[in-house]
């Protein structure tokens, strides 16, 4: 309790059952005046409910966040300073990019041992981001921060 000045985390909490119970446990792990930063894939709000189901069938999730719903939970677990850089118009290029490294570098990638059929399941993958992506844009990414109240570090 009270013992970090700050978390950071990288495409992490949207592996997490109840996002609500991480906020509060990060909550209780900061220091006052502490600092959250994050970023996580997401639905976009608004998005088509089929093609995200579709995603997060294949890739062993149950469902997705939002952005609006991340801002209201992190609030709700006591955060202050609440706030989200929207960077959502990345995705598809970025979808794209991994893809063509797996696509260009595959061989050298499993020469280094990753296994072929990793790779083809994660090059399958990224080919129906990209897909859904381009058509359907139900993906959001972006940077939350927030601090827990109190001094400033």
């Amino acid at each position: 309790t009270n013992t970090f000045t700050h978390v950071v985390s990288c495409e992490v909490f949207c592996h997490a059952a109840s996002k609500p119970d991480l906020l509060n446990g990060i909550t209780n792990i900061l220091k006052p005046g502490g600092v959250l930063v994050f970023t996580d894939i997401m639905g976009a709000d608004g998005a088509d409910e089929k093609a995200l189901k579709d995603f997060t069938d294949r890739n062993a999730t149950t469902e997705m966040a939002r952005p609006t719903g991340y801002l209201q939970q992190l609030k709700d677990a006591g955060f202050i300073h609440v706030s989200f850089w929207d960077g959502s118009y990345n995705l598809e290029f970025y979808f794209k990019a991994m893809l063509d490294v797996c696509l260009t570098k595959g061989e050298a990638m499993m020469a280094e041992g990753v296994p072929k059929p990793y790779l083809e399941k994660w090059t399958n993958a990224l080919k129906d981001r990209v897909q859904i992506e381009s058509t359907k844009h139900v993906f959001a990414w972006g940077i939350f921060s927030a601090r827990k109240p109190g001094p400033v570090f």
